[in-house]
């Protein structure tokens, strides 16, 4: 994605409606993935992320500490290294999952830059979208699997426990 644009920074961040932040899921400083980012959260209303999930909409600036003065945000320091900034929304159905960002110091990003990136977060916004989904169906199956074994061994009290007995015993064997 960064080289494709000839980024050297970029970020995918996903969005957490309930706690109205962002993460980053990746960071990317100069082409190399940047590990001290994952994980870090933004609230909503900091640079101009907010503005593009709020809006649903791209954005592309040509100075990017001014646009977030515009905007009255507070800019995200990553962006402050970069006076080129382009955002996109990941939208998937009628929800903001995430925005996709890459900045830049040496080049203006163009209309096609923008097309690209809008069409890659389109994309991006249903992967994270199904993989939110099969997440929650797996701790759904995981809970299920659970209260069934607590309902079967509050049926038989004499082999109550059995059941997390061997599945603590068969982890021990495997490894």
């Amino acid at each position: 994605l960064a080289r494709g644009l000839d980024a050297p920074t970029a970020g995918i961040l996903g969005y957490d409606e309930t706690r109205e932040e962002f993460e980053v899921v990746l960071g990317i400083k100069d082409g190399a993935p940047e590990e001290e980012q994952a994980g870090r959260r933004l609230p909503l209303g900091e640079g101009l992320i907010s503005r593009a999930a709020v809006l649903r909409q791209p954005i592309r600036v040509d100075d990017y500490a001014e646009a977030c003065r515009r905007a009255g945000v507070t800019p995200v320091d990553v962006g402050l290294r970069h006076r080129y900034w382009l955002g996109a929304p990941m939208v998937a159905g009628d929800e903001v999952v995430g925005v996709i960002v890459v900045c830049s110091s040496a080049r203006a990003f163009t209309e096609a830059d923008e097309r690209l990136l809008s069409n890659i977060a389109g994309l991006a916004g249903l992967a994270f979208r199904s993989a939110r989904l099969y997440q929650e169906v797996q701790t759904l199956f995981e809970s299920f699997a659970e209260a069934s074994v607590t309902a079967i061994e509050a049926r038989a009290p004499p082999t109550a426990g059995h059941s997390g007995r061997v599945a603590t015993l068969t982890v021990e064997i495997a490894k």
